[in-house]
């Protein structure tokens, strides 16, 4: 099950269950450790033991590389990204279908044009 912040998403993967996933998720946007066991009402020392097990999982040795790791392995995104990457994922077939191939190039292949010596080579 995917969460959404304001401005975050997290994607489960990598092990990590709901309460671990969200607890990275309110980190991202920027929630203090005082705040998230407010908000979860989780006490410090289970707060503690969810990030250790989370940084444990991820292969991450503070924190912030908790985060930075989080969106590296893309469990974290912001919506931005998202946007964009759901953008050009359903146009990128539409746009090679329309392609011409240049100078009897072969449908479906990338042709590189490459200008050396006042010559053009195609590869």
């Amino acid at each position: 099950m995917k969460l959404h912040g304001p401005n975050i998403i997290a994607t489960p993967g990598h092990g990590l269950n709901d309460r671990e996933l969200g607890l990275m998720l309110l980190h991202a946007e920027g929630a203090t450790t005082d705040e998230i066991e407010r908000m979860t009402g989780m006490r410090a020392i289970d707060r503690a033991e969810a990030e250790a097990s989370i940084r444990r999982k991820i292969g991450a040795r503070t924190q912030p590389h908790m985060i930075a790791r989080a969106f590296s392995l893309g469990i974290l995104a912001t919506r931005a990204m998202c946007l964009l990457l759901a953008v050009l994922s359903a146009d990128y077939h539409d746009i090679l279908k329309q392609r011409s191939p240049a100078r009897g190039g072969r449908p479906g292949t990338v042709i590189v044009r490459i200008k050396t010596g006042g010559r053009n080579i195609w590869a």
